[in-house]
């Protein structure tokens, strides 16, 4: 039987609508990439050949449209199909390098991988973060498929935390159930959004002090819960009250009861 992993904390996506994204194939389907619904996915066009390199491009972008540098080290992808791929990244979206030290061959449809921190490329520094993105597809998991991704996530690690969890997830739904006048029934449901509180004891000081401040400098944070056991509990998530937070002084050790909403 299989042990569920430590709970893993990452800060705010920095994927969202807001960036501008760009495809090989598939342009109408690049929004699925963001859209917190891994089943809805980008798809490729034409490229159902291990031969032909699919690329999406993300031009990492404020609210307002201005172009920004943003800071991760880890890239999640969630419901995909892609097998040999690397990144490329640029400074200006026009010069593109590739990473240095990141080919990856995937071999699960949901996966959390680490990039090399700071990103840098042969012929590029980015220490101060990445403003331009490419992820550079080759090929599938089963040979020769059209290239697809449910999620993609680019987020930077705030805590890794082997210590006893209780996670009472109860879902917010808008639906309903009404019967006709000849006694039938119809049932609709417009959206499902995950929520729930996460009691997380034994938690150390330097811990609970980077929870909290990623809590203070992000408007969501990223969650996977038991990756080695479910990869597919992987959420952003608002904390939407104050944390509670208990000290035991024997143990010098923190619990923490966080308030999550689903982005």
């Amino acid at each position: 039987m299989t042990t569920p992993s430590a709970i893993q904390i990452f800060g705010q996506n920095r994927l969202d609508k807001y960036c501008v994204l760009s495809a090989t194939s598939g342009v109408a389907l690049l929004p699925n990439i963001y859209d917190q619904k891994p089943d809805t996915v980008w798809q490729s066009s034409g490229g159902n050949s291990d031969t032909v390199v699919q690329n999406v491009d993300i031009s990492f972008k404020t609210a307002a449209g201005i172009s920004v540098s943003q800071d991760f080290d880890t890239v999640i992808l969630l419901n995909h199909n892609l097998k040999l791929t690397t990144a490329m990244l640029s400074p200006d979206g026009t010069n593109w390098d590739y990473i240095t030290g990141w080919v990856p061959t995937f071999t699960a449809p949901n996966i959390i991988s680490s990039l090399p921190y700071p990103q840098h490329t042969p012929s590029y520094d980015f220490t101060g973060g990445v403003p331009y993105f490419r992820l550079h597809m080759f090929s599938t998991q089963t040979a020769n498929q059209e290239k697809s991704i449910g999620e993609l996530k680019f987020v930077k690690s705030i805590a890794t935390l082997n210590v006893l969890s209780d996670w009472k997830r109860k879902d917010a739904v808008k639906s309903g159930f009404m019967r006709m006048s000849d006694g039938s029934a119809v049932a609709w449901q417009d959206w499902q959004k995950v929520e729930g509180t996460l009691s997380l004891q034994n938690v150390s000081l330097v811990d609970k002090q980077a929870i909290l401040a990623a809590i203070a400098a992000n408007d969501f944070l990223t969650f996977a819960f038991f990756y080695n056991f479910d990869p597919t509990e992987i959420f952003e998530f608002r904390v939407v009250e104050p944390p509670q937070i208990g000290f035991d002084r024997k143990s010098q050790l923190y619990s923490l009861d966080l308030s999550l909403k689903e982005r």
